[in-house]
């Protein structure tokens, strides 16, 4: 999942926006040159903050552009609902299909692997109680 995802993507239960996300692995890809800055229009992933927020001559789309997130979660910090990010692919699912189908396989192996990198919050707040189970 590439970083300027975080400037499209919400909350698909609440809508919030913009999300939180939390990186366990990245893989460099390619070199990028972008004339053009900054590339996210309301968001940039990388920084973790609003456009407005960055001074536009320090944002680095270069950088950012030439990683790409392999393991990680993305959070809501309004409803707290968390999406693991495995092998480069947000699962984005909603909660009946979290709990009731191979996700929830797919999801319990990913907890195995990064539960103790978990941030304590996302753990103590975590809405379907999946982090809990293990």
């Amino acid at each position: 999942m590439r970083y300027t995802a975080l400037d499209l993507l919400a909350c698909p239960i609440c809508r919030h926006f913009p999300l939180k996300l939390y990186v366990f692995e990245e893989r460099t890809l390619v070199s990028f040159n972008v004339s053009e800055k900054p590339l996210c229009s309301i968001f940039c992933g990388f920084y973790g903050k609003h456009i407005s927020d960055i001074n536009k001559n320090l944002i680095d789309c270069n950088s950012c552009l030439s990683k790409d997130v392999v393991w990680g979660i993305i959070v809501c910090e309004k409803c707290w609902r968390w999406y693991p990010i495995v092998g480069g692919i947000a699962l984005m699912y909603p909660d009946d299909l979290r709990l009731h189908t191979r996700v929830k396989v797919i999801e319990k192996l990913f907890i195995k692997r990064y539960r103790d990198r978990m941030p304590r919050d996302i753990v103590a707040n975590d809405p379907l109680k999946l982090l809990r189970e293990i």
